[in-house]
């Protein structure tokens, strides 16, 4: 991997070194690669966004996919810039408003932060515990290239976040010390590794499956839950939007805050549709459903 690693390195950093200005028009260029070009996944992503909005006409899927690649490149090189910056150099480009998480912060409370892919959430990471005061832990699946998720992952850790495997037990991460509450992250929806652990919701009108963690967790520990929406409302800008959804999850049904949880991201999704991450297909299990399982 070593080989791999520095040479992978040197190009983040290459890229990282850029001014924001030089940085975007990269992305345009990546753009004109990526969807002009080799149409990377762009029947997934037109599908998958037809699925979503069966009532927009075609141009207007057409319009919301090539909105969805710029804000994809946007991002893929937006986070390799972390490399090379500072907190102070991000702050001016996020919108931070931290209702309820400073209220739940002064009652010393422990909380279970729960958001989605949409775009950009790596710039998200830094402000979380820079400004909230909390210690921000996250669950995160590694990347199957080893070198870009060493890469990565320093990045993320850069001012004091801790990363958390997924494939880990749960109980390593309550026995982590702190000197300060914590703020458990997870993004739960992705398509689960494994279905028979996982629980099925209507998602765009549509049975889909979603992994679990997040509920159990939240279940096992009682720590209130609030849901982040992501958003950029213009390049460069990054806006975020807490919501507490539950004080008490220990007496929650089984299901209850994963679905109120699928029914927060679609309504964030349907707001800004161009903003999530559509190049996977997330659907793919829906016919195993209908089969039974």
């Amino acid at each position: 991997m070593q080989m791999g690693y520095y040479l992978k390195k040197g190009l983040v950093n290459a890229i990282a070194s850029l001014s924001l200005k030089n940085i975007y028009r990269l992305s345009d260029f990546m753009f004109f690669l990526i969807y002009k070009v080799f149409k990377y996944r762009i029947r997934v992503v037109f599908n998958n966004i037809t699925i979503a909005f069966p009532d927009k006409s075609k141009a207007e899927i057409e319009a919301i996919t090539e909105e969805y690649y710029r804000k994809l490149c946007d991002t893929i090189l937006e986070t390799l810039k972390l490399e090379k910056m500072t907190y102070e150099e991000l702050k001016p480009h996020f919108d931070y408003h931290p209702a309820p998480v400073d209220k739940l912060f002064s009652e010393n409370q422990n909380i279970v932060l729960a958001l989605s892919h949409q775009f950009n959430w790596e710039w998200g990471n830094w402000p979380l515990g820079m400004e909230s005061g909390y210690q921000v832990q996250i669950f995160y699946k590694p990347l199957t290239d080893k070198a870009m998720n060493k890469i990565l992952n320093g990045i993320r850790e850069k001012y004091g976040t801790r990363l958390i495997s997924v494939y880990d037990k749960l109980d390593g991460l309550r026995k982590l010390k702190s000197d300060k509450p914590t703020m458990n992250i997870f993004m739960a929806d992705q398509n689960p590794s494994n279905l028979k652990s996982c629980m099925w919701f209507d998602f765009f009108d549509r049975k889909t499956p979603f992994q679990m963690g997040l509920e159990t967790f939240a279940r096992e520990t009682g720590y209130p839950v609030v849901f982040l929406e992501v958003f950029n409302p213009e390049r460069g800008k990054i806006f975020n939007r807490f919501t507490l959804a539950f004080e008490d999850p220990k007496n929650t049904k089984v299901g209850e805050i994963t679905e109120a949880y699928v029914k927060f991201i679609e309504s964030a999704i349907r707001r800004n549709p161009s903003n999530y991450v559509w190049s996977h297909n997330r659907w793919k299990h829906s016919d195993k459903y209908e089969a039974g399982g």
